[in-house]
């Protein structure tokens, strides 16, 4: 797999200039409030999703109880609705102030991009349109694919709201190397080493001088009268968490808003053993983790076979026939169980080998399961290193042992 080259509505970029039209840089202070702000930020959204948590509980056993259709199953009904806004408000501070994470699986910008661009067209969003970018050998960052579609769903709402839906949002990318003079004049905790530079700008309304400086420094600031000015705290703290940096400019000198972010290149370890052009086949519930564990084994120097159904994988490993391969499975592939097409796998190859992966470290109801005696079963959050040594375990198997 191979990211290419995409520039969306025929529109060509070019990268901002870095001082002209207007650059503004954020210091070591405005670092300081915001780090202060995450720090009570998480103690009262902790406390109050406690809270959310009991009275969407009781809320839900009381639908139970209710007489259906009644005055009182639908007054429960909005109680449960409107805890679940809460929660989901919650979920969105706690983008902005939480600073632990587990370890950042790579991701390929264009990947996330691209399917944040067919969301768009598919949702028909407004009259929004996504200029894209993106050079085909973009290296893979160590920010999960998650966090990014976040970041870009934020922008998109962000520019919709500023152009009254009839904006353009345009996104450069590029692979630079930051020193320590340029790490000090963005906001976050970029340390100097190799990035991936992402400048997102849009064509609405320039802002004014004394709104700009609120922007992030003052806590659910926003000039918009729907919102909560929460979209670019937000921004920042998942920036923030995967040592990364952000800064604002104005792509123009009377219109637009623009955000330079910058995401640490993900390592990507190499197969140097026989692990290397070893087929693998990718049989994973979700799309876009299909597509950047694809891209990354394809780095690390193995051959991807991604499918995203029963019948692709049987066929797949049919054709493997004469190879040896490995098929890294979720144990719930669709709406099917992973372990039985696995077995079904087995009857058509009885070479394959297997990885499997869980969405959940308790494997209550899965401990007696016999494929878990023959091959590595992972669970989230996943490492790379780890990922890697199942796959060189499973690839080493030796069936006839049942090791």
């Amino acid at each position: 797999m191979q990211t290419s080259h995409k520039t969306f509505e025929g529109a060509h970029l070019m990268k901002p200039n870095a001082t002209s039209p207007i650059s503004y840089q954020l210091a070591d202070a405005e670092t300081v409030r915001l780090e202060q702000a995450a720090v009570i930020t998480s103690k009262l959204s902790h406390d109050f999703g406690n809270y959310l948590t009991g009275i969407m509980g009781f809320a839900e056993l009381s639908l139970l109880q209710a007489p259906v259709g009644g005055t009182l199953q639908g007054f429960l009904h909005e109680v449960f609705l409107s805890a679940k806004d809460g929660a989901a408000w919650v979920q969105r501070l706690h983008h902005f102030c939480r600073r632990t994470s587990f370890p950042a699986w790579p991701s390929c910008v264009g990947l996330t991009l691209a399917d944040q661009h067919a969301r768009l067209v598919r949702g028909q969003r407004d009259g929004l349109v996504l200029r894209m970018n993106i050079p085909a050998d973009l290296p893979m960052v160590a920010v999960d694919a998650e966090a990014l579609s976040i970041i870009f769903r934020e922008l998109t709402v962000n520019t919709s709201e500023a152009t009254d839906g009839n904006g353009t949002l345009e996104i450069y990318a590029q692979a630079v190397t930051l020193d320590e003079t340029e790490c000090a004049h963005l906001l976050g905790s970029p340390m100097p080493g190799q990035y991936v530079e992402l400048s997102v700008s849009d064509n609405g309304p320039a802002l004014d001088p004394k709104v700009r400086e609120k922007l992030l420094t003052e806590l659910f600031f926003s000039d918009k009268p729907k919102l909560r000015g929460l979209g670019l705290w937000m921004i920042y703290g998942l920036i923030r968490r995967y040592a990364g940096g952000i800064r604002l400019f104005s792509p123009h000198l009377e219109r637009g808003f623009g955000v330079v972010m910058v995401l640490p290149i993900a390592h990507v370890p190499k197969f140097e053993t026989a692990e290397a052009r070893l087929p693998v086949v990718l049989m994973l519930a979700d799309p876009i983790r299909s597509a950047n564990m694809g891209k990354l084994l394809e780095a690390a120097g193995c051959m991807p076979i991604i499918v995203s159904s029963s019948s692709e994988a049987l066929e797949s490993v049919t054709k493997l026939q004469e190879h040896s391969a490995v098929a890294v499975v979720d144990t719930q592939f669709g709406e099917e169980s992973g372990l039985d097409l696995a077995r079904r796998m087995l009857t058509q190859n009885a070479a394959i080998r297997f990885v499997f992966l869980h969405p959940q470290i308790s494997y209550q109801g899965l401990s007696e399961e016999d494929l878990f005696k023959r091959f590595p079963l992972l669970h989230g959050p996943l490492e790379v290193s780890t990922f890697f040594q199942a796959i060189g375990d499973a690839h080493r198997t030796d069936m006839k042992k049942g090791k």
